[in-house]
C-alpha cells in the first residue's frame, strides 16, 4: 500500500470578512498542483482513490491534479477534513485519520489525503515518527509525503508498518528518501499553522 499525505497547493491570502472555506488557489498554485501531479505519475504513485476536504482550495488543487493523470482516480470527499480536531494526541489523530481511511476499498493500492495544516503536517510527523528532517519543521504549500506500508488494510495504516519513501515539496522538489537518517527530525515535529 501506498499512501500520499498531502498538502492543499498554494491559496489566495484570506480577506477579511470572507469564508475561510471559500478561499480559491493562486495561479501559482494551480501550477504546483499540476508539477505534483506529474512528480506522483513520474515515480509511480498516481492514487487509485484521493479522500480530500471540501474546502474551495481543495477541490481546485484535486482538479489541477486530475488533468495530469491518464486514469483518473476515485473521489471521495470527506467534511472531516476540513476541520479536523485540532491539538491531538498523536495516538488520537492518527485513528482519527485511520477511521478516514477505511473508506477505502481493499483494492485501492495507492490513496492520496488531500488536506489542510496543521494536521497535514502533524499526520505525516506521526506516520514518520517526527517531522521529516528535509522539510526543515516546515509543510509548505503542495507538498507530499509518500509512504509505503506493509498493513492489510488501510485502518492499519500506522508508524510501525510505514516507511517515508519519497517527498515532493512545494509541487516541485522531489527528494528520494533512501538513508534512514533523512526521514526524521532529532528534535520532534514543530505543529505547523493552521491553513
Amino acid at each position: 500500500r501506498k499512501l500520499i499525505v498531502m498538502r492543499h497547493a498554494e491559496a489566495m491570502d484570506p480577506e477579511k470578512g470572507t469564508d475561510d472555506k471559500l478561499r480559491h488557489l493562486t495561479r501559482y498554485g494551480k501550477g504546483q498542483a499540476r508539477t505534483c501531479a506529474v512528480a506522483l505519475l513520474a515515480n509511480g504513485h498516481a492514487p487509485d482513490l484521493i479522500i480530500h476536504s471540501t474546502a474551495t482550495r481543495i477541490l481546485e488543487t484535486r482538479d489541477a491534479m486530475l488533468d495530469v493523470w491518464p486514469t483518473p482516480p476515485r473521489l471521495l470527499d470527506d467534511g472531516r477534513l476540513y476541520n479536523p480536531p485540532y491539538g491531538l494526541e498523536p495516538d488520537n489523530l492518527l485513528h482519527f485519520f485511520q477511521r478516514i481511511m477505511d473508506q477505502a476499498k481493499e483494492d485501492v493500492r495507492t490513496l492520496l489525503l488531500l488536506t489542510h495544516n496543521p494536521a497535514v503536517a502533524q499526520l505525516a510527523a506521526t506516520f514518520n515518527n517526527g517531522f521529516p528532517a528535509v522539510l526543515k519543521n516546515n509543510y509548505p504549500s503542495a507538498t507530499a509525503c509518500v509512504f509505503t506500508s506493509t498493513a492489510p488494510r488501510w485502518y492499519e495504516v500506522g508508524p510501525e508498518n510505514a516507511r517515508l519513501e519519497m517527498l515532493i515539496i512545494s509541487g516541485e522538489k522531489v527528494v528520494t528518501i533512501k538513508d534512514p537518517q533523512m526521514a526524521s527530525h532529532p528534535q520532534g515535529p514543530r505543529v505547523p499553522e493552521a491553513t
